[in-house]
């Protein structure tokens, strides 16, 4: 396996002893501790197809922003510079940080680019990236899910991109070609035995290692839905022509990975416990009943949104010293959303010569609003953001408690209602 990764590897660094005449100009820009599977993938693509165009993005370098990046795709021309997933250029998806463009993320962006969207080995796995790109729910088993446990751990961004370039070139392969199977497969489950047994993998703990093999069942099960699934991946490494050793070393990380986070979530379990929930009022679907809300300190990790609907509270406010302040809803209860608690959150942030006259409607819109930029709704998943590990945001300055006033209000008709009232606001348009 290591042969596969120092090749891909190969193509992603610039020697230091080249003159700055042989150096490759046109650098790729990507989030340094949020990169995403989709810019991992569209990076892959520029590798492999990147000669299509006059502008040969096939010996691409990588470079990693720290910041925020903004900019034209003029300015990135001259800079010689192609940012992805970032910057506001032809392959961001976020345009000016508001909500993201419907249907596309930054390797479907570079794929149509590249006019390789239909090709069969892209198509089905362009597909799946947006999908959990644009989407909550990722098994944990899957490579987008794994990528954001593994910025959890603060693991080097190139060595990542590097293992998962690896995944994903061998299932481009096995799309292409179909491979059939060989007599010498060993299903994930099996797999993670011999791990198991080879390196003591948790051995200590039979809580998260028995949650691994449950794990490990369940890609199996899941491998004909899911091409990123971790046994889908063993099955392309296989008829690829990997061994066993490789195969085992490849996925010793994800397990480790997951078997680390696993820990990391009783820990948050235990931690969470000393925190009361606050009964919230709410209607779903026209149905009265009661909401436990946790209001937490927190790293944002995501830990803390799990292990509190863990611990039974459908609604979680996260506020944190460097990292702002998050808002979670369980997204499994049909009819909770945030749409009510965004206006009220982002009407408390406006100035106060400019809450009468901005429009009430607008407040809730998807993305950032264009007069309360420091929060960010993200619809698809009902979360709402004032900054987060990977973007920071100039912090609020709502008070806790006025927050959870308004979460309190936020889920009932009545309550929005009494909420708005209180303060003049006309739902249907602006203060009186």
């Amino acid at each position: 396996m290591n042969s596969a990764t120092a090749e891909v590897s190969s193509v992603s660094q610039v020697n230091a002893g080249e003159s700055f005449v042989e150096r490759v100009l046109y650098t790729i820009a990507l989030h340094h501790k949020g990169i995403h599977l989709d810019e991992i993938l569209g990076h892959l693509l520029c590798l492999k197809e990147g000669s299509r165009k006059s502008i040969d993005l096939s010996k691409a370098g990588v470079k990693f922003a720290e910041a925020s990046v903004t900019g034209t795709d003029q300015e990135y021309d001259r800079m010689g510079i192609l940012p992805i997933g970032i910057g506001g250029g032809k392959f961001d998806e976020h345009k000016g940080d508001s909500e993201r463009l419907p249907g596309e993320c930054a390797s479907t962006l570079i794929a149509k680019y590249l006019e390789i969207s239909d090709l069969p080995e892209y198509k089905d796995l362009l597909a799946e990236v947006l999908h959990f790109d644009s989407n909550d729910g990722c098994p944990s088993t899957c490579l987008a899910e794994l990528v954001k446990m593994a910025h959890r751990a603060k693991v080097d961004p190139y060595w990542l991109m590097n293992w998962v370039m690896t995944a994903l070139t061998s299932l481009i392969t096995q799309q292409k070609l179909h491979y059939a199977s060989i007599g010498n497969e060993k299903s994930l489950p099996t797999l993670l035995r011999i791990l198991v047994d080879e390196k003591n993998l948790h051995q200590g703990n039979a809580k998260v290692r028995q949650r691994l093999f449950e794990l490990a069942h369940q890609s199996e099960k899941g491998k004909d839905r899911r091409l990123t699934e971790l046994a889908s991946i063993v099955e392309a490494f296989y008829r690829t022509g990997y061994q066993d050793a490789g195969i085992i070393e490849w996925i010793e990380f994800p397990f480790t990975l997951i078997a680390n986070d696993q820990l990391a979530f009783w820990k948050e379990v235990e931690r969470l416990k000393s925190f009361s929930p606050i009964k919230v009022s709410a209607m779903l679907q026209g149905i009265e009943g009661d909401l436990n809300l946790l209001v937490c300190q927190g790293d944002n990790g995501g830990h803390v949104q799990k292990a509190a609907r863990y611990l039974g509270n459908q609604i979680v406010l996260v506020r944190n010293e460097e990292n702002g302040t998050q808002v979670f809803v369980d997204t499994t209860l049909k009819g909770l959303n945030l749409a009510s608690l965004v206006r009220m959150i982002r009407w408390l942030e406006l100035p106060t010569d400019r809450k009468a006259s901005v429009d009430w409607r607008e407040l809730g819109c998807a993305g950032v609003h264009p007069e309360v930029e420091n929060w960010y709704y993200f619809k698809n998943g009902e979360q709402l953001f004032n900054g987060s590990n990977t973007s920071k945001a100039k912090k609020s300055n709502i008070a806790t408690a006025a927050m959870v006033e308004a979460v309190k209000h936020a889920f009932h008709p009545r309550g929005v209602e009494i909420w708005c009232g209180q303060r003049r606001i006309r739902m249907n348009g602006s203060q009186k």
